[in-house]
């Protein structure tokens, strides 16, 4: 039991610093290397159990149980080199050759410990137990331990090189991860040289803690404060859509407001000459779109024959041309037609507003009725002619009065003074 005491201590201890990855949360994703240490992570807790099992069994001298387990834990040691292994390619990202050999190396151990087990067991070459259950350790353990211890130097000296071409926290990672392979290098040799001592379960721990300390905190703490500065920039993104939603929305009632006193409003693309029609809603103070369509100019010059007094259509349709239209919104900034429309077969004052986006791409057609207003000029002026023309006659005899005389002599007076 003080055998097994060791491997118990670093299985539990094992557990406390990895759980995050050897209980796999919902909708926890890993990383490629992430995910070979995790299954390194597996092989070593497969390692400990055969360890635990073995001090116990030993201690019981029961010859078959303890010869099962000892092929187990023969297996999980050389799988737990494997897997580390492939764990270093991967987090170093070798890809060329070297990381091939590495990896083949891996499973070619692997399968040459399978091939050694299975010869044992009919003549013993890695290990047997005598009559009274004595460990007897023969010539291929050395050998498979030694591949094995061969293997982990080559990994981890390699990561130490690959250290001395990198920089800051990602140098400090990859010198980690090569001493902890020497450091359980190391401690396989010494589980050789003295077979009935827990050394490689020690060596397994202290190299899980090298990493745990020096490469998991440290990116645990990177990814930390790149969580914190990435919601630091989405708090940032969500604060400027709030203000141009604000904005937007200030704008769009503004428009509203202004498209409040025009019947329908065109926005016609300068580009294809498409179309789309907007009337404002009085009551709810919103644009709706009403129409739209592909060529705005040929449909205005069809509705033009259709609902436009045939006396102002031509004057129309020539403001509705439109190379003269572009032209015209080249040179001002605004365009102004009036004109009358039929409306139930009456005719309508009504007005044309041409304005150019300021992008230059569209321009905007606003309409609007402005009958009453136009009428009541007609009537004012017509109301002023009056009075004028009452105030130059005599009221009872309707001849000129003193005021046209004085009026004539003046207007003859300006004519002399201007030479005409």
């Amino acid at each position: 039991m003080y055998y097994a005491s060791f491997g118990i201590l670093s299985m539990i201890l094992g557990f406390i610093i990895n759980h995050e990855y050897l209980w796999k949360r919902k909708n926890k994703t890993y990383t490629p290397a992430g995910k070979r240490y995790r299954a390194f992570l597996f092989a070593a807790m497969l390692y400990y159990v055969s360890d635990i099992l073995w001090g116990y069994l030993y201690s019981t001298r029961i010859v078959p149980l303890v010869y099962a387990d000892t092929v187990l834990y023969f297996l999980s040691m050389v799988l737990s080199v494997l897997m580390w292994t492939r764990f270093v390619v991967k987090y170093i990202n070798a890809t060329g050759l070297f990381g091939e050999i590495l990896a083949f190396e891996g499973w070619a151990i692997f399968a040459f410990e399978i091939l050694c087990l299975i010869v044992n067991f009919f003549n013993p070459i890695i290990f047997e137990f005598a009559w009274d259950g004595e460990y007897m350790p023969h010539y291929i353990r050395y050998i498979t331990l030694a591949i094995q211890v061969a293997l982990f130097l080559m990994a981890s000296v390699y990561t130490i090189f690959c250290a001395a071409k990198s920089e800051g926290k990602l140098r400090i990672q990859n010198i980690t991860i090569g001493v902890s392979g020497i450091v359980m290098s190391v401690f396989i040799v010494l589980q050789t040289l003295y077979p009935l001592l827990p050394f490689y379960a020690i060596g397994l721990c202290i190299g899980n803690c090298l990493i745990h300390v020096f490469v998991e905190e440290v990116v645990r703490i990177d990814r930390a404060i790149e969580m914190r500065e990435l919601q630091k920039k989405a708090d940032e993104e969500r604060r400027e859509i709030i203000k141009v939603k604000k904005k937007n929305i200030t704008f769009n009632r503004i428009a509203e407001s202004l498209a409040a006193n025009y019947d329908i409003i065109y926005y016609v693309d300068t580009r294809d000459d498409s179309y789309i029609g907007y009337n404002s809603d009085y009551m709810r103070g919103q644009l709706e779109e009403q129409l739209s369509g592909d060529n705005f100019f040929e449909d205005a010059i069809r509705d033009t024959a259709r609902i436009i007094v045939p006396e102002d259509q031509e004057r129309l349709l020539t403001f509705l041309d439109r190379d003269y239209l572009l032209t015209a919104l080249d040179v001002r900034k605004q365009f102004v037609a009036d004109y009358r429309m039929l409306v139930d077969d009456k005719p309508q004052y009504t007005r044309l507003i041409a304005r150019k986006s300021c992008s230059g791409e569209h321009f905007i057609i606003a309409v609007e009725n402005v009958d009453a207003e136009v009428r009541q000029e007609k009537e004012q002026e017509k109301a002023l002619k009056s009075e004028k023309q009452l105030a130059r006659h005599d009221e009872l005899t309707g001849t000129k009065n003193k005021t046209a005389y004085i009026e004539l002599e003046q207007s003859v007076q300006d004519n002399l003074d201007k030479g005409v």
